[in-house]
């Protein structure tokens, strides 16, 4: 096992984490080990609101909208579910009349009150989880959209490192395709619950991040490291 840190996305050098591993003199790794592409879209539901629950899903929605030259009713509001998926809204010059703090336990029961009785449109993966859905069915007519595809990767070349960060649970199972997590030395930590339960149904024992964000990662890193 290397000393080193993984994190299952793209980071880039003002990110929190990497400012942990320069901080701490320890070697980052820093990749998605998940594969996307596009899912051309024709119909879209007559709905109130549209709820992004990742930033892939903002992108992928509204390329989908650009390529075909239409665009999204000004009528509908838009939700979001933490500040990174905000943040992908605004590149497309788009406010959210509702943002999250990135928790679904915690996003799903305040959104579910705000839109009671409204339809919902969620563009999602192929393999979504749909933990936002789950939440709001029997309150709102949810509608999925399938915008992209996500497939575990298997063409990475990563060492197996002494402090691995997970960003989502297809990255959990893509990495645990080849490395196990029965190295007590080993210390996990996840970006939310659901990644979390990922870990834990695989073998591992992990540290949830407080806040579900690269700064909230960067904290529980920084605290594994220096009680290792």
């Amino acid at each position: 096992m290397t000393q080193a840190i993984f994190i299952s996305r793209e980071v880039g050098e003002e990110s929190p984490v990497s400012a942990v591993a320069r901080e701490l003199g320890i070697p980052l790794y820093h990749e998605s080990l998940i594969s996307f592409s596009a899912v051309p879209f024709t119909e879209i539901p007559a709905v109130d609101w549209v709820f992004f629950a990742s930033r892939r899903a903002v992108q992928y929605f509204f390329r989908g909208l650009q390529q075909t030259g239409r665009t999204l009713n000004r009528q509908v509001q838009i939700g979001v579910l933490g500040d990174g998926t905000g943040k992908a809204l605004k590149e497309f010059g788009k406010p959210a009349d509702f943002a999250g703090n990135g928790d679904p336990e915690i996003v799903g029961p305040a959104f579910k009150d705000l839109a009671a009785g409204k339809r919902v449109l969620f563009p999602v993966a192929r393999h979504s989880r749909r933990s936002m859905q789950k939440q709001l069915t029997g309150s709102l007519e949810v509608y999925d959209l399938i915008v992209y595809d996500n497939h575990m990767r298997t063409d990475w070349e990563i060492p197996d490192c002494s402090y691995l960060v997970f960003t989502s649970p297809l990255n959990v199972k893509s990495w645990r395709q080849r490395y196990s997590f029965g190295n007590s030395d080993q210390q996990i930590i996840a970006i939310g619950q659901t990644t979390a339960k990922a870990v834990r149904d695989l073998g591992g024992q992990v540290l949830v991040a407080e806040h579900p964000s690269e700064k909230g990662l960067a904290d529980a890193l920084r605290q594994k490291i220096k009680e290792s």
